[in-house]
């Protein structure tokens, strides 16, 4: 008899996230358990490595897979180590989902888009900074309707929409003592709402609108008001999702595309943790599920 398949999730055993996959897991017969980047360990000995977690010393390597569901704050010390313990397990044989290089470039908004622009993909005119004055300059360049994002962050957490140049400036310079790095983004005009699609291994598995719901409002982000309304998006979507997620190189991927009031498609982002929640709510697929799946190579079609 098989021994049973392993799956270790970075993510908080509380979560609601880590709760669905965990009940995903046990009708799929699949093991899971909770880590935590704090709790994870890495040695050298010659011509050995070993990789432990802080759960009863359990040896890394004898996992199936490894999913990444968050990368908390940390110090830049903390982050480089948790990417090289990311990598080295990669190199061990160890499945690491998303994989290390693809997380790097996902968790960078600028980078990854730069990357798609490069290959000719539809992307907001975008441009970062840590120069106050430069962000001004670039802030009328685009056209004086912007959205200041962090260039690391999720779920719309702290974006600004800015449409007045006093405003602008006092928000750069503000960012600028702050250290931080100004990331602005052309605003689209659009018609309320835009999508998130969920990509893993090369397949669109659940799709859905996110709609505002308040007039006046820009941030169509669930965690920060939007709503979720079921969407069949149309056949050019899904091959700009598909197409976007191998030109990075991300197997599982929120994509976040908007249409201009043109009905012209733009990627504004992507997500290489994305939450599932309401998309699996609206959409009707279990998308815990679909990443188990994946994450193992079960084929439960049979």
């Amino acid at each position: 008899m098989s021994p049973p398949l392993k799956v270790a999730v970075l993510a908080g055993e509380s979560t609601w996230h880590y709760r669905d996959l965990e009940r995903a897991a046990h009708e799929l017969g699949i093991e899971i358990c909770s880590l935590e980047f704090t709790r994870l360990s890495q040695s050298l000995k010659p011509n050995h490595e070993s990789f432990t977690s802080g759960i009863e010393g359990v040896d890394l390597r004898q996992i199936h897979a490894l999913i990444v569901r968050a990368m908390p704050r940390g110090s830049l010390e903390q982050v480089v180590h948790r990417m090289d313990l990311l990598a080295r397990l990669e190199a061990q044989g160890v499945r690491i989902l998303n994989p290390p290089r693809a997380i790097e470039c996902a968790v960078d908004k600028y980078l990854s888009l730069a990357r798609l622009a490069a290959r000719g993909f539809p992307v907001p005119q975008t441009c970062s900074t840590e120069c106050a004055k430069i962000a001004l300059e670039q802030f009328q360049q685009i056209g004086g309707d912007v959205i200041v994002k962090p260039l690391f962050g999720s779920e719309g957490e702290g974006l600004i929409r800015l449409t007045e140049t006093q405003l602008a400036l006092r928000t750069f310079r503000s960012l600028e003592n702050l250290n931080s790095v100004i990331y602005q983004q052309e605003f689209i005009q659009n018609s309320g709402w835009d999508s998130r699609l969920f990509v893993i291994g090369g397949r669109v598995v659940a799709s859905m609108k996110r709609c505002l719901v308040e007039e006046g409002a820009f941030k169509t982000n669930i965690s920060q008001g939007g709503k979720g309304e079921r969407w069949d998006p149309p056949q050019e979507v899904i091959d700009l999702a598909l197409a976007a997620s191998d030109c990075l190189q991300i197997p599982i991927a929120g994509i976040d595309v908007i249409p201009d009031l043109n009905g012209k498609y733009h990627i504004l982002e992507l997500n290489s943790a994305p939450g599932w929640k309401v998309l699996s709510q609206v959409s009707g697929v279990d998308i815990a599920k679909e990443l188990l799946t994946y994450a193992t190579k079960i084929d439960h079609s049979t």
